[in-house]
């Protein structure tokens, strides 16, 4: 798998971002999306539980493409939400 498309919910807004290759960095990840959404945001993705995983350190997005990449999935689906001090 050469790259996983980004799909993001933010406020019950869908929509796709782009595409990130599996070793994009965290920070990689955020500056994109606030590039797109114009502010910081928290980032959360499901996992195989179906429960919603904070991504806040570089290890947890290398976890969820390592989970996509496994079941030969190509969609990061995140769940973002305004962080308390973020730009409006």
């Amino acid at each position: 798998m050469t790259e996983f498309v980004v799909k993001c919910d933010y406020n019950g807004s869908v929509r796709i971002i782009g595409t990130i290759k599996p070793n994009c960095t965290l920070k990689k990840l955020k500056k994109k999306l606030r590039g797109e959404f114009k502010r910081d945001l928290e980032l959360k993705y499901k996992d195989a539980d179906g429960d919603l995983i904070m991504l806040k350190k570089p290890a947890h997005l290398k976890d969820a493409l390592k989970d996509l990449a496994s079941k030969k999935e190509c969609v990061l689906k995140l769940n973002l939400t305004d962080l308390p001090n973020s730009l409006r």
